[in-house]
């Protein structure tokens, strides 16, 4: 004989205590790793900001000093070399700060598209080096790997953080120089 009834079938309701216990473990790791990179962007501008500021007070010392001594050999008459700067020959320093505050801007510029995707642990002892030619209008214009890692996903990563940044900042006015080459040492979570 054969039953004219269905068969009866269990339904699930819910989630099972151990899939529960596994998202909540999985929810909380998430949330710690967003937690740690915003942190980690929150401690990059917070020296960032002490950089450029650490820049303007050197800058205006700088400045002040030349004021000072121009003022001092103008009162004696005198044309006596003195050792130090004077008036507007920090042209010799101020290329080098322009110079800091461009690759700062360069940085972050990639360091914002540097997010490695969760589909495998990242090794924390891969690393790789990306030389990139950079044009005045902040074209990438050429890119080679000084050191490539071991992982051939993180370094299709590293590339691709580079083509996502471009076109970079353009080099600021003071800076005479047509192209530049920048040395960028990527880490997973980390840029230097």
């Amino acid at each position: 004989p054969i039953s004219l009834r269905p068969v009866k079938q269990k339904i699930k309701v819910g989630k099972t205590k151990e899939e529960t216990v596994r998202d909540k473990a999985n929810m909380s790791k998430a949330f710690e790793r967003i937690q740690a990179r915003a942190e980690e962007k929150e401690a990059k501008k917070a020296a960032d900001r002490a950089a450029i500021e650490a820049v303007n007070r050197l800058s205006e010392s700088l400045h002040t000093a030349g004021a000072t001594t121009g003022a001092s050999k103008a009162k004696q008459g005198t044309a006596k070399a003195s050792p130090g700067v004077v008036g507007r020959q920090t042209s010799g320093i101020e290329p080098d700060l322009y110079m800091k505050q461009y690759y700062s801007a360069v940085y972050q510029r990639i360091h914002d598209h540097w997010v490695l995707p969760d589909l495998q642990n990242w090794d924390n002892s891969l690393e790789a080096i990306l030389v990139i030619s950079i044009r005045k209008d902040g074209v990438i214009t050429n890119h080679f790997f000084e050191k490539k890692s071991s992982n051939i996903y993180f370094n299709q990563e590293v590339l691709k953080a580079a083509k996502a940044s471009s076109p970079l900042p353009p080099f600021p006015g003071q800076l005479k120089q047509e192209t530049m080459e920048i040395g960028l040492r990527f880490k997973p979570g980390e840029l230097y």
